[in-house]
């Protein structure tokens, strides 16, 4: 009889102890497998979820709700990247369409400046092509070509892409490049994707020539335009105008950018730290025709964008591309303004 109870009591121990284990091991394996609320949170806030190829996969919908919230705050400057606030905005500013009267300075010949172009990239004045040894198409266009320069500029077309498809709940996107250079980074970019309308401008023939006939078996449309002189023909989702404004004349550049109307948004290159725009000096004994531009103060004064991300090389701390919606928007009487930004931590100066 005692054994009896003896051997009852060591089954029911046993089985105690099994359902004990059992129910450790399930906790451990959800506590892997379920982080937290608030690391959820941080997990959706920073990290740029992946897409599918033709990019419609959102996120199960929340893609936009969760990175580009900002993007809508119309108080906010966003980073582009991670839609994080990097400074305010000031909307009791008053503002207009921006339009190219009155512009400042004295405009370049047409003609002069397609000269002067077409001489940079026979040359290779820019000396983008000793950054890249590893390219082996052609390389004609600065620094800013390279693809280890526009990394973060390339992330930042993707995500804004696809924010722009889940606003127009569009298949495919229209681009218009303004102007497209060499297509070192643009064809790579291009052939990560296959919902992409791309159509490429550039004032060198040359270069159009080119890449008529190097691309050929891709849809990309190429054609020769200035864009100082009119308006390229069509309707896009969004026109690219990276690194070329610093290029003209300030009367140049303020007609090129009136021009730029006819899309729904447009990535563009800004230095915020540049305190005051200086007009091109033609006769700079490296032929180079640059200088920097700060988009937000005259003869531009932009309003601010929607969002701001560094562009270029890891030290560069002044070179950014900004998204803004279009038609542009300009301030009325510019009050210069220092301003406190974050992610960089820097000053930038504004109207």
């Amino acid at each position: 009889m005692k054994l009896k109870k003896y051997l009852l009591f060591t089954v029911f121990c046993q089985t105690i102890l099994t359902v004990f284990m059992i129910y450790k091991v399930t906790q451990k394996y959800d506590n892997i497998q379920k982080p937290k609320s608030s690391e959820h949170h941080v997990v959706e806030k920073y990290i740029i979820q992946p897409t599918s190829m033709n990019g419609n996969n959102f996120n199960n919908g929340n893609y936009s709700k969760t990175i580009f919230n900002n993007y809508h705050n119309s108080n906010i400057v966003s980073n582009c990247i991670t839609g994080d606030a990097t400074r305010r905005r000031n909307e009791s500013i008053m503002t207009k369409e921006f339009t190219d009267r009155g512009s400042s300075g004295q405009p370049e010949n047409p003609e002069t400046r397609q000269r002067s172009f077409e001489m940079i990239f026979r040359d290779k004045i820019w000396m983008g092509h000793l950054k890249d040894s590893t390219y082996s198409g052609l390389q004609a266009s600065g620094l800013g070509s390279n693809l280890f320069f526009a990394q973060e500029f390339m992330a930042t077309l993707h995500i804004v892409m696809n924010w722009i498809k889940a606003q127009t709940k569009s298949d495919l996107i229209s681009i218009l490049d303004v102007a497209c250079g060499d297509m070192q980074w643009m064809s790579r970019f291009l052939t990560t994707r296959d919902d992409v309308i791309y159509t490429g401008l550039d004032i060198v023939p040359d270069l159009i020539n080119h890449h008529k006939k190097n691309y050929e078996k891709y849809n990309w449309i190429f054609a020769t335009h200035d864009i100082t002189l009119d308006v390229f023909p069509g309707r896009y989702d969004i026109i690219i105008c990276r690194m070329m404004l610093q290029h003209l004349k300030h009367h140049d550049a303020v007609r090129a950018l009136s021009h730029m109307a006819n899309a729904k948004y447009i990535l563009l290159t800004t230095f915020p730290r540049v305190q005051e725009n200086i007009d091109l000096d033609l006769e700079q004994s490296d032929k180079g025709r640059v200088r920097f531009l700060n988009m937000e103060l005259p003869p531009f004064s932009l309003a601010p964008p929607i969002c701001l991300q560094r562009d270029g090389p890891k030290n560069e701390i002044n070179h950014f591309v900004g998204l803004w919606p279009l038609p542009l928007r300009q301030i009325v009487k510019c009050n210069y303004q220092k301003v406190k930004m974050s992610n960089p931590n820097m000053n930038v100066y504004s109207c």
